[in-house]
């Protein structure tokens, strides 16, 4: 976790981060189960997360914020906007158990990310509202309040979306307490990590990528460990944490050579990656 640790880009970046992945934070704070999406949060209940967890909720904290920043990076190296990459707006509604439905609040969070980050007013509308229909649909539709959604959805340069979003990401941080919000949770951040490294390499595809991205993409990648020692977490006593597990097992080899590469990643590792890991996201959003 030392990478995270003084990386130029977090320094020169992480005051900037914007919807998407900062949005996903707060769905943290609410996600779970139908049967307790009323109950009331019980502060107390801070300490039952295991320890290996809260350390690794800290490190995605971290990571979250650099990744929210990644697709500006992008816009500032010339790379044009695709909607095509995007999971389709019009795929929610046929997400019907709360597994596929966390996955891809997670995936829709990093869409959103991505079209707020090439400031598409029109887009990030669409994928607002997506985004809160699958929110409602696992009974976390309160994580939302109307100025919020005004805001990030405006075309009104004065606000400061990043302060407002950071100040949200922190209030939704602090409620995530139970274990049984955390499993969805942590499958929704496990999707939205998926879908990010997608977009990132899908964009790469489009044009070689120079030096400048080189700390942002490996922040991206690294993340990997994190994603998976949450999962871990659960693993025992939860099927689709298994099954998650063993599916992001398919990009193991390839994500590892990328870590050992540190920052001098090459076309070739990227090559690599984009197969398995297209695959891997066709089958988390239902693309056949």
């Amino acid at each position: 976790i030392s990478f995270f640790t003084g990386l130029p880009t977090v320094a020169k970046r992480l005051l900037s981060a914007k919807a998407g992945l900062v949005v996903l934070w707060c769905l943290i704070s609410s996600c779970g189960q139908e049967i307790i999406a009323k109950k009331e949060y019980d502060y107390q209940k801070a300490d039952s997360l295991p320890v290996d967890y809260l350390r690794e909720l800290g490190n995605i904290r971290v990571s979250i914020e650099e990744v929210a920043m990644l697709h500006e990076v992008f816009l500032e190296e010339k790379y044009s906007y695709n909607n095509g990459i995007l999971n389709s707006a019009n795929k929610s509604s046929g997400y019907s158990n709360s597994k596929v439905q966390a996955l891809n609040l997670g995936v829709y969070g990093s869409d959103l990310n991505y079209v707020v980050a090439f400031h598409q007013t029109q887009d990030s509308r669409n994928y607002m509202e997506v985004v809160i229909q699958l929110a409602q649909k696992l009974g976390v539709g309160s994580a939302f309040n109307k100025e919020l959604i005004e805001q990030l959805t405006s075309e009104d340069t004065t606000i400061d979306k990043s302060m407002m979003l950071t100040r949200a990401f922190r209030h939704a941080e602090d409620n995530m307490y139970s274990q049984e919000r955390a499993y969805l949770a942590t499958l929704m951040v496990a999707g939205g990590w998926i879908e990010s490294l997608y977009l990132a390499t899908s964009m790469l595809k489009s044009k070689p990528h120079n030096a400048n991205l080189n700390s942002d993409i490996f922040d991206n990648v690294y993340t990997y460990n994190n994603v998976k020692k949450m999962l871990s977490v659960f693993e025992k006593d939860c099927k689709d944490c298994q099954e998650v597990l063993v599916e992001l097992e398919t990009i193991n080899a390839p994500i590892s050579e990328l870590i050992r590469s540190k920052y001098s990643i090459t076309e070739t590792q990227i090559d690599n990656l984009y197969k398995p890991l297209t695959e891997l996201r066709n089958k988390v959003i239902g693309k056949i």
